[in-house]
């Protein structure tokens, strides 16, 4: 028995209104919020300019200090990755014939852990060049903010 206020309203659509509502009313206060934000700015361009710079700035910072730390982050790795390789060339390295059999089940755990280690090595290289070129991004819009600064200064 439903209550008064149940809708009976088709599954499909019941799961359409649960999706699209909350999407509603976070378009909604995201759009109040841009709007109360818009408002709230200063209406001089230059201090604008200045706090847009002040931004920027404390962006690149931040984005230099994680650039730094995923790289160290990825050179420890590099690393381990070459320790690895070492270790696997270190058994092949011990007969001119091959893995001796008392070595072979060694051999195949730190030839395993290497081959892992490698799968790993190319994302976490990549990410580290997608984090560079953000951060090389983030400092041309600061240059860019500090020239225009610049600019109006010398006017």
């Amino acid at each position: 028995m439903r209550g008064p206020l149940t809708l009976a309203l088709p599954a499909s659509l019941r799961r359409l209104v649960r999706v699209l509502l909350p999407v509603l009313v976070l378009l909604t206060f995201v759009s109040v919020a841009f709007e109360v934000r818009r408002r709230a700015q200063p209406a001089q361009p230059g201090v604008r300019l200045r706090n847009d710079l002040l931004r920027a700035r404390a962006f690149a910072d931040s984005c230099a200090s994680a650039l730094a730390e995923e790289e160290a982050r990825f050179r420890a790795y590099d690393a381990r990755v070459d320790s690895l390789r070492d270790a696997v060339r270190g058994y092949e390295a011990l007969h001119p014939r091959g893995v001796p059999a008392d070595s072979y089940p060694n051999y195949l755990a730190a030839f395993d852990s290497y081959n892992v280690a490698v799968a790993g090595w190319q994302a976490r290289a990549d990410s580290l060049q997608a984090t560079w070129a953000a951060c090389t991004e983030t400092v041309e819009r600061h240059n860019e903010l500090a020239d225009s600064v610049r600019g109006i200064m010398a006017q």
